[in-house]
């Protein structure tokens, strides 16, 4: 299983009627339109925002009704792939969750 942290980020695309969800929250502010209609912020806000809005039989609020949530192993990949990348060899695990490379 694959835990989240509420304060790990989300992105995804909104249809119209999430995008209307959006802009009638206090949040609006916060999160400019735009063009795309791809916003990313933290899994908690999402709710804050979207939450009493997510039920069976509601409209979509996400295109596809999906979200793309970036947790620590996600992280971790990240900084493998970037090793990979640029040549190193390992990563440093002394700290949490990829240390950075090291050569």
């Amino acid at each position: 299983m694959v835990c989240y942290n509420i304060n790990d980020d989300v992105n995804f695309t909104l249809t119209d009627y999430g995008e209307t969800v959006l802009r009638t929250s206090y949040r609006s502010s916060v999160h400019p339109r735009n063009a795309t209609r791809t916003y990313e912020m933290s899994i908690w806000e999402m709710m804050q925002i979207f939450g009493e809005k997510m039920f069976m039989g509601n409209q979509q609020i996400f295109v596809g009704n999906k979200v793309h949530i970036r947790g620590d192993f996600d992280r971790v990949f990240g900084d493998l792939n970037e090793c990979y990348s640029t040549g190193m060899k390992r990563i440093d695990t002394s700290g949490c969750c990829g240390g950075g490379c090291k050569t």
